[in-house]
């Protein structure tokens, strides 16, 4: 796999909907950054009024947009779990992602917990074989 192209930049949020418990998808208008976007990799996002950027796992792309699965755990999430519109400051894609050439005639066995199933997903609609996904979540 070649290194993707980075991108600091502001983007439009298009929708910002918790799924469950604590747990939001992020969806932002990213012309131009998703072809760039490979499953595995990150972006670093700002929230408003914080210092840090949060790292956060593609979950999924489209032909213009971005989505984000996130767990609100602290300050920086629970100001970014508020905002329905507006912009993010993101810088990526990040990291070097799941080795997809290596493994595309394999049969998959994927294995996750909690959030971690946000990379996970994109990499499972990228493969050409089905495969077996173990998933494994707190159950309260």
């Amino acid at each position: 796999m070649s290194i993707s192209k980075r991108f600091d930049k502001s983007c439009k949020i298009i929708s910002n909907k918790e799924i469950c418990n604590d747990y939001f998808e992020l969806k932002i208008k990213a012309d131009g950054i998703s072809k760039h976007c490979f499953p595995g990799q990150f972006f670093m996002i700002g929230a408003p009024g914080v210092f840090l950027r949060r790292p956060i796992s593609v979950h999924d792309v489209g032909k213009n947009t971005s989505s984000f699965l996130y767990k609100v755990v602290g300050k920086g999430t629970k100001i970014l779990s508020s905002m329905r519109s507006g912009e993010l400051q993101l810088l990526g894609p990040l990291g070097k992602g799941y080795d997809l050439e290596t493994y595309k005639e394999s049969n998959h066995v994927i294995v996750a917990g909690g959030t971690g199933i946000a990379s996970v997903y994109f990499l499972a609609t990228k493969l050409k074989k089905k495969g077996i996904l173990y998933y494994g979540a707190h159950v309260a």
